[in-house]
Order: structure tokens, then C-alpha cells, then sequence
């Protein structure tokens, strides 16, 4: 008896960072916000533009420590002085586009005023983005992988990586540290999974937390960046910006064979 052919097939869970921008919903700034998100799926716009404001982003994304640095993916000791500005050139031009779209909605809220201590009601604009890493893991790792059927490997690195984002700024996921607390996590090994993720976890660390990386850069350094300097702009005034985000979603593909 023929096995039927199924038109759509299951995918396993892969894990992602599921980001969320609140803007006020005005009639001023939609048309700007759209121009941003269109424009962000152009890698080359968003280099430029992020080339062009590094001077500027050094110190607005300082808390986010050592974003800027082209040499963190290869450290295993934390840098103790400031990055420069051709630095963060270099830094940037190793960007790679991490978006491949997006979803809006509107909400209602309602926020304190802490100025006049009481409610304003405001409607409200998200923007919702997801992020998937897989392509960022080097081709050849990826034909590797599926050649050895890892891929359930490959997820558990990434989910190591993004369940563990708030390492201290002195911590690198790469480190021997953390692949030994990774090892030890998914014990018992199938001898042959176990040789590939002492081979691999390095490597793979560091191109994730690249990605993670590129994933700010985006959010923080072009979109957000672009919606307020509009605000400024026009000369109005908005207190905060909220971006919100979670790095553990679980993302299920029903791809049509």
C-alpha cells in the first residue's frame, strides 16, 4: 500500500526571541514607522544608517556592553577599554539582516500621567517582530547538521544561548564554563551527539550570540532610534518608548512540501 504524500509537513519546535515595540498610535508617525520597517529589511540601509550614528549609538546603547566591540565573539577575557568609533565601524559591517517581516495591532491602554498624577487613556501601536536564528548558523554547519541529523543538538544550543541572555558583562557563552554546565545539563549523550556538541558548541555559541547581537542593533539601533528621532523632529514629546520581549518562544512550521 503507497504511503500517502502529505502537502504540508511538521516541523520540530525551534526556539526565537519574540521582540515587541509600543508606539503611540498617531497619524503623524505611522507613515514613518512603516518607512522603518520596510527599510529594515534592507541590510544595506540599515548598515548605513547605523554606520552613519555610530558616534551617537556609543552612547545611547551603552548599557548594553560591548555591542559595539568587532573583537567579543573571539574573547574569553572582558575588554577593559572603551570601544571606539572605527571600531564600532567594523562592528557594523559585520551586520547581517535578521528580520524577514512583521505583524501590527492596536491595543487600548490606559497609563499613568506622573506629571499630572492620573490616567491617560491612549491608543496604542505594536509592532511584533520574530527573530529565528537558524540563518545564522554557518552554512556548512547546517549541511552538517542535516546530514547527521543533529538538529535536535543544534535547537538545544540554541536554547541554551537564549535562555541564558543574562550572563554578567564578564561572561561569554562560549566559555569552557558554559559549555561544561551545557554537557552536564543534557546527560546521558548518544556517543555520536556528544562528539558533535564538543566539536560544534563553541563555534555555534559565538554565532548566536552574534545574532543576538544583530537582533539589538536592530531594534534599538535603527528601529526605535528612527521612530523617536521623528518625534524630535516634529517637535513633540513622548516620555517612553517600550520595547518588550521575551528569548525562549517556541516556533512550530507546517511547511508545504
Amino acid at each position: 500500500m503507497a504511503v500517502p504524500t502529505a502537502p504540508y509537513r511538521f516541523r520540530m519546535s525551534e526556539r526565537a526571541i519574540y521582540a515587541e515595540i509600543f508606539f503611540p498610535k498617531k497619524v503623524v508617525y505611522m507613515s514613518r514607522i512603516y518607512l522603518a520597517l520596510e527599510a529594515s529589511l534592507k541590510e544595506s540601509v540599515v548598515k548605513r544608517d547605523l554606520t552613519t550614528n555610530a558616534a551617537s549609538l556609543l552612547v545611547e546603547l551603552q548599557d548594553y556592553t560591548n555591542l559595539f566591540d568587532p573583537n567579543q565573539y573571539r574573547r574569553t577575557h572582558p575588554r577593559t577599554t572603551a570601544i571606539t568609533v572605527a571600531e564600532a565601524h567594523q562592528r557594523i559591517a559585520r551586520y547581517r539582516s535578521v528580520i524577514a517581516g512583521w505583524s501590527i495591532y492596536e491595543v487600548d491602554g490606559v497609563y499613568r500621567n506622573p506629571r499630572r498624577d492620573q490616567p491617560d487613556d491612549e491608543l496604542t501601536q505594536v509592532v511584533r517582530l520574530v527573530f529565528r536564528p537558524e540563518n545564522h548558523i554557518r552554512r556548512s554547519v547546517r549541511r552538517l547538521i542535516a546530514e547527521r541529523s543533529m538538529g535536535d543538538v543544534l535547537q538545544a544550543m540554541i536554547a541554551w544561548a537564549i535562555s541564558d541572555s543574562y550572563l554578567l558583562a564578564e561572561q561569554f557563552y562560549w566559555h569552557e564554563s558554559e559549555e561544561q554546565k551545557f554537557m552536564t545539563r543534557h546527560e546521558p549523550w548518544p556517543q555520536a551527539k556528544r562528539a558533535f556538541a564538543l566539536q560544534y558548541y563553541k563555534p555555534i555559541m559565538r554565532q548566536l550570540a552574534k545574532w543576538i547581537d544583530d537582533c539589538a542593533l536592530l531594534v534599538f539601533g535603527f528601529l526605535v532610534r528612527r521612530f523617536w528621532r521623528e518625534v524630535v523632529r516634529r517637535g513633540t514629546r513622548e516620555d517612553e518608548i517600550w520595547v518588550t520581549s521575551f528569548f525562549n518562544l517556541g516556533v512550530n512550521r507546517v511547511v508545504r512540501q
